[in-house]
């Protein structure tokens, strides 16, 4: 009876624990931790590349057709003709002048077209046959358009051309003082030479770093070529009297011919040039 007893009490106990067993729930998976949530109005960084490029500089930046340009000009030129040597103490001749142009066109990269308006005076003094001294002065106003290519922010070559008219006036001033001998003509020049601009530059120089053009740039031209002339021939006779009476009884004087002024001249220029 006791061993009876104590083997029900066995099954017993052996039943309370299974059903424990079966009434645990299984194990759940660990829940993996949620991202913490990102505030409103906050972008979100896709990596460490950057779209930005760098602002244009010089000449590829945009803005610069339209800028005004005004430059003085020296120039050195060679006349080859003898009508012209005999104005001179030296071969060449020294001219100066004013010129304006706008900056009319950019196309390609770093390409500019120029055009422009000038004014060239030369002058020359040469005592002749030691009894005449002959004094010459030409006025030039010309149209001219220069193409631009910057090679280097600061070394841009050029190429420019020209075409004009010149205006000459010329005299023979005897040395004993009696009456000079005055005489003009018109000729028709064109020029065309190759030369360098280098820039110098005031502030952030031809451009800023954003791309926008600074206000003020300077630049020095240096620039060779050759000018062409139509022939000027070219007399003086003594000047016409005021005096109308004077004028007409005075005796008829025939001019003398100088020469033939125009033909070939290689020449030197140097301009200092402000950009606006």
């Amino acid at each position: 009876m006791t061993r009876t007893r104590a083997s029900l009490i066995a099954v017993l106990c052996c039943l309370s624990f299974a059903s424990l067993a079966a009434a645990e729930p299984p194990p759940q998976p660990s829940a993996s931790p949620q991202p913490a949530a990102q505030p409103e109005g906050t972008a979100t960084v896709e990596g460490p590349e950057s779209d930005l490029e760098e602002a244009p500089f010089g000449n590829d930046a945009p803005g610069l057709a339209g800028r005004l340009a005004v430059a003085g000009n020296l120039e050195l030129l060679w006349y080859l003709d003898t009508a012209h040597q005999a104005f001179a103490r030296s071969p060449g001749l020294t001219a100066g002048g004013l010129s304006a142009s706008l900056t009319l066109l950019e196309f390609a990269p770093r390409w500019l077209l120029d055009v422009g308006v000038g004014w060239r005076i030369e002058t020359s003094e040469a005592l002749t046959l030691q009894a005449f001294t002959a004094a010459y002065e030409a006025n030039t106003e010309y149209a001219d358009a220069a193409l631009r290519f910057e090679l280097l922010p600061w070394f841009v070559p050029r190429a420019r051309v020209s075409v004009g008219v010149q205006y000459l006036a010329a005299s023979l001033n005897p040395v004993d003082g009696t009456t000079p001998l005055e005489g003009d003509a018109f000729s028709l020049v064109t020029s065309a030479g190759v030369g360098v601009e280098l820039l110098g530059r005031l502030g952030d120089g031809l451009t800023s770093r954003g791309g926008e053009p600074a206000s003020v740039a300077l630049s020095l031209v240096v620039e060779g070529g050759i000018v062409l002339g139509t022939s000027a021939p070219l007399s003086v006779a003594p000047r016409e009297p005021s005096d109308p009476t004077v004028a007409a009884d005075r005796i008829a004087v025939v001019g003398t011919k100088l020469g033939t002024l125009g033909g070939i001249a290689p020449y030197l220029r140097i301009a200092g040039v402000i950009r606006f």
